[in-house]
Order: structure tokens, then sequence, then C-alpha cells
């Protein structure tokens, strides 16, 4: 008899794409405050774009797991 909870876990992509996407999460809420905080902080221009990039990157990666999870 084979085991349902195996089969659900592998197609999920187990235990490294729930720490993906909490650190995904996580870089794009740090990135995110960092970009729009960042004026009134006093931070500069060019960090404030590193911090907007990131948080694109974040954003289309998010994207990417979400769709590759789906269509499994």
């Amino acid at each position: 008899m084979s085991n349902h909870n195996e089969i659900k876990q592998s197609r999920r992509g187990g235990a490294g794409g729930v720490a993906l996407s909490v650190l995904l999460w996580t870089t794009l809420v740090v990135s995110g405050a960092v970009n729009a905080a960042g004026s009134l902080a006093g931070i500069s221009y060019s960090m404030r774009m590193w911090a907007g990039g990131l948080t694109l990157l974040c954003i289309t990666l998010l994207i990417v797991s979400y769709v590759g999870r789906r269509s499994r």
C-alpha cells in the first residue's frame, strides 16, 4: 500500500520550498521597508535602488515559485 502523504509532500517540493518561500517573503518585507522609508531615514539613493531591485527580484521569484507549484 502506498503512502499518500509522501506523494503530496514530493509534489509540494518538501521543506525546501517552504524555507525558500519564508526567506523570500522576509527579504521582500525588509527590502520593501528600506525602500519605502529610506528617504525619511536618510538612506542613500544607491542603497534604496538596491533595496528596490531586491524587492522586484523577490516578487519575481515568489511568482515563479507559485506558478511552478501550481502546475505540478
